[in-house]
């Protein structure tokens, strides 16, 4: 966090106190704590670089048979060894995700059902209710972490207000 955010949150968090006490506070907050070494930062990960598999890697980890079958199924099919391991394990995917939610999908006809078009709708609600939340947090993350800090460790807060109190 950035010198100028932090004297922006603090300034927001001490606005109904008078100079001397904001300055006490403030030097007891910087003596108090020492956690510029780690910032509360988001990090996007590039999904690139672990998104390609190595799939002769993973098919050697198979068994023996599994190999083979593999091997005799590219030949008729005439793929290549390495799709036909692909779409074994979309479809062995795909017959998990039958047998643990039925009604979401038809691998076999190669359809989605109305659930799961319904649970994507939900889905978007879900992330349109939230927009808000997440852009207040992009233009100012000082508030949000005080506030997402109030709402998870609220006897933290209290034992704050009780320490910080002047009277």
């Amino acid at each position: 966090m950035a010198t100028e955010d932090r004297s922006q949150t603090f300034d927001s968090l001490v606005s109904g106190l008078d100079g001397d006490e904001r300055r006490a506070l403030l030097t007891k907050m910087q003596n108090g704590s020492q956690t510029d070494t780690a910032p509360l930062e988001t990090k996007e990960v590039s999904g690139d670089d672990d998104a390609t598999i190595d799939f002769k890697t993973k098919i050697l980890q198979e068994p023996l048979f599994t190999r083979i079958w593999l091997w005799i199924k590219s030949i008729f099919s005439s793929k290549s060894v390495e799709l036909v391991y692909n779409e074994s394990l979309v479809a062995q995917i795909a017959r998990d995700v039958e047998r643990q939610t039925p009604g979401l999908i038809d691998y076999k006809h190669k359809y989605l059902s109305n659930d799961f078009y319904e649970k994507l709708i939900e889905l978007q609600r879900t992330a349109e209710f939230f927009s808000g939340c997440i852009s207040s947090f992009e233009k100012d993350s000082g508030p949000f972490y005080v506030l997402l800090g109030s709402l998870l460790m609220p006897e933290v807060g209290e034992s704050m207000d009780k320490e910080a109190d002047p009277y």
